[in-house]
């Protein structure tokens, strides 16, 4: 009998799990996770993976109007890294940091690598260029890189003509002696290549997955996973990952695809159309329909928001939650036996009551998933 009860209480619990991931957010069955997104509606429902305090992942049920990431990304006109020699990779590494450092926890980039962004009014759309970090000016060309003749490293499979080594050891130490302690872009660069060697800042897809960490590490973050698309996913499911990570999730991806990096960050549903940030001025907003190569991005799992300061009004300085285009992120978790609460990390939030559904022996609300016995 105990072995029968035992059996009845785990399936019991495992259709409330059904229930709730599957009877919550209709939206989210779709056999085409294009399908699920939103990112240009009035409002987006999506969840959030937490850890409650044993460290047990849950889902909340939250509510995101709109997205931060348009305001930020597609107003990104100025700081951010020079693309010189092969460096998107670490360009778009860079603007992923200040994107997090900017919208979540300002302990992400440190101050000495912030550039503000000066607001006309208080709405992240009237910032001429949104926070970020310096960028760089042209490489003088006395330190470009260039060739050594010196050295073959094979040959042209062509034509066979001789493949001689790259030189950028002197890029690499103009960027340490004049950007290193200011521009993010430029100390990615540094810190992962150094300044003595051939190595040039093109980047292959487990760059990333090296390169994040050891930033993290080297500024002892530890809130925080790395996270990459499948590998050996065709075309269309990198894009149906990466979607899924903007749309239910909130977060921009650093997307690869043959010859460049970019940020992916918007969607637009009625024509199922990612838009990048190509890291060049002027190319801030861009529907991409090509291939999706590769995908990386960063879940923060410290959800404690640590106020920037990094939009400028006037003479005052402004977190993103504080300006009047903050759209609330709402979390829903049970409050008392009567009420569960809504909350977004800039400090508002609301009661409700529970909405009750019984399964079995057992009643849940089906918002904050509250089980009452």
């Amino acid at each position: 009998m105990r072995y029968y009860n035992n059996c009845m209480n785990i399936l019991l619990n495992l259709s409330i799990l059904f229930f709730l991931n599957f009877s919550v957010c209709p939206a989210l069955q779709s056999n085409n996770p294009l399908d699920n997104c939103t990112i240009n509606d009035d409002e987006q429902i999506y969840f959030d993976k937490n850890l409650d305090a044993d460290n047990t992942e849950h889902s909340l049920r939250s509510t995101y109007m709109n997205t931060f990431m348009t305001a930020y990304f597609s107003n990104l006109t100025y700081n951010f890294g020079y693309n010189q020699y092969g460096s998107c990779g670490y360009v778009a590494m860079a603007m992923l940091l200040t994107y997090f450092d900017t919208f979540m926890d300002d302990d992400i980039v440190p101050e000495s690598y912030d550039v503000s962004g000066t607001l006309s009014s208080l709405d992240a759309n009237s910032c001429s260029s949104s926070p970020g970090s310096v960028r760089e000016s042209s490489c003088p060309s006395q330190y470009a890189p260039f060739y050594d003749y010196n050295v073959i490293e094979g040959y042209d499979p062509d034509t066979g003509a001789p493949i001689y080594r790259k030189d950028f050891s002197l890029y690499k130490t103009w960027l340490n002696n004049n950007y290193y302690l200011t521009s993010l872009h430029a100390k990615l660069i540094v810190d992962t290549l150094g300044t003595t060697d051939y190595t040039g800042p093109g980047v292959g897809p487990s760059t990333f997955g090296n390169v994040l960490p050891a930033y993290f590490s080297g500024i002892n973050y530890s809130s925080y996973s790395y996270i990459r698309s499948p590998q050996g996913a065709t075309s269309d499911e990198v894009k149906a990952w990466v979607v899924d990570q903007i749309c239910n999730y909130g977060r921009p991806v650093i997307l690869g695809y043959p010859g460049h990096v970019t940020i992916a960050y918007d969607y637009d549903s009625s024509n199922q159309i990612v838009y990048i940030h190509q890291g060049w001025l002027n190319y801030e907003h861009v529907p991409w329909t090509g291939t999706f190569s590769d995908a990386h991005t960063i879940v923060l799992s410290n959800y404690n928001h640590n106020h920037s300061d990094n939009y400028i009004y006037g003479n005052n300085t402004y977190c993103e939650c504080e300006l009047s285009s903050h759209n609330h992120r709402l979390s829903c978790q049970y409050y008392d036996d009567d009420y569960h609460e809504y909350s977004c990390y800039c400090g508002y939030s609301y009661q409700e009551y529970h909405t009750l559904l019984t399964i079995g022996h057992r009643t849940i609300c089906n918002k904050c998933h509250h089980i009452f016995f």
